[in-house]
C-alpha cells in the first residue's frame, strides 16, 4: 500500500532516506565516542597518532573532562539531527512553503553551523586535555564544506521567506 503523497514517490522516499540516514550517523558517531572513550587507554591510543608518538594513559580528570566536551560537542550533532527530522517531517506532511518549514530549515541552518564551530574549537581543546597539555589545532577540508553548507541552509531560508510571503500573498488573492 503506498503512503498518502502529498509529491512525487521519488521524493517522498528521498525525504525519509534523509531522515533516516541523519539518524543513522547520530547513532553512528555514539559508537565511535563509546569506543574511543571507554577507558582512558584506548583514549590515548586514538589521540597518539595526532601527537606523532605514544601518549600515556590519560589521567582521570582529564578523561572525564574531554569526555564532557566531548558529549557537548554530539549532543550539538543531536539537536542537529532533530532538526533535520523536524525539517523534513514537515515536508513530508505537505508544509513545504509555510512559516513553519522555513524557520525549521533557519533552525537546521545555526544549528548546523554551531555544531560546525563547536567541533573546530573542540579539537584542539581535547588534544589538549589528552595529551596532558600539547596545543594542536587541525582544520580539515570538511570544515569548510560543512560551514558552506550551513551558511546556504540559512540563506536558502530566507529565499524560502520570500517565497513565502508570495504564496501567502496569491492564496489571499485567489
Amino acid at each position: 500500500m503506498l503512503p498518502d503523497l502529498r509529491f512525487s514517490y521519488p521524493v517522498w522516499l528521498a525525504c525519509h532516506a534523509v531522515r533516516l540516514a541523519a539518524f543513522g550517523w547520530l547513532a553512528w558517531t555514539l559508537g565511535q565516542l563509546l569506543l574511543v572513550w571507554r577507558d582512558p587507554v584506548s583514549l590515548a591510543r586514538a589521540y597518539s597518532w595526532r601527537a606523532a608518538h605514544e601518549l600515556a594513559p590519560v589521567d582521570p580528570l582529564a578523561y572525564y573532562l574531554s569526555l564532557g566536551v566531548v558529549l557537548a560537542d554530539w549532543l550539538i550533532t543531536a539537536l542537529l539531527v532533530f532538526r533535520v527530522w523536524q525539517l523534513f517531517g514537515r515536508y513530508l506532511s505537505g508544509h513545504i512553503f509555510d512559516r513553519l518549514a522555513v524557520t525549521a530549515l533557519r533552525g537546521l541552518g545555526w544549528t548546523a553551523l554551531a555544531a560546525v564551530l563547536v567541533d573546530i574549537a573542540a579539537r584542539p581543546l581535547v588534544f589538549a586535555l589528552v595529551s596532558g597539555g600539547g596545543l594542536s589545532f587541525w582544520g580539515r577540508p570538511d570544515d569548510l564544506l560543512y560551514g558552506s553548507m550551513a551558511l546556504f541552509l540559512i540563506v536558502m531560508a530566507e529565499v524560502f521567506t520570500a517565497g513565502t510571503a508570495i504564496a501567502e500573498d496569491n492564496r489571499q488573492i485567489v
